[in-house]
């Protein structure tokens, strides 16, 4: 399986508006904080942060080439749903 036209339009489309809410962020003086699922919130410093960037919307397998043992995801993809 390799990149689908759809997957590559999702993956812009998610990229853009991440980089829409960094620019904000910044030209602002907010923090922002950048998170995942979640599982390991617990680890490191707690950290005040006005708002929140995810990483879910970026999830799923972006292309598997068997043959080669390569399977590339997109950063919110979780373990379990490989």
């Amino acid at each position: 399986m390799s990149w689908s036209i759809a997957r590559v339009e999702h993956f812009n489309e998610q990229e853009a508006r991440a980089a829409q809410c960094i620019r904000a962020a910044s030209e602002s003086k907010r923090t922002l904080s950048i998170e995942g699922g979640g599982t390991r919130a617990f680890l490191g410093r707690s950290v005040a942060s006005g708002d929140v960037l995810s990483s879910q919307p970026f999830s799923g397998v972006i292309s598997y080439e068997p043959s080669e043992l390569v399977l590339r995801v997109g950063a919110g993809t979780k373990v379990s749903d490989i």
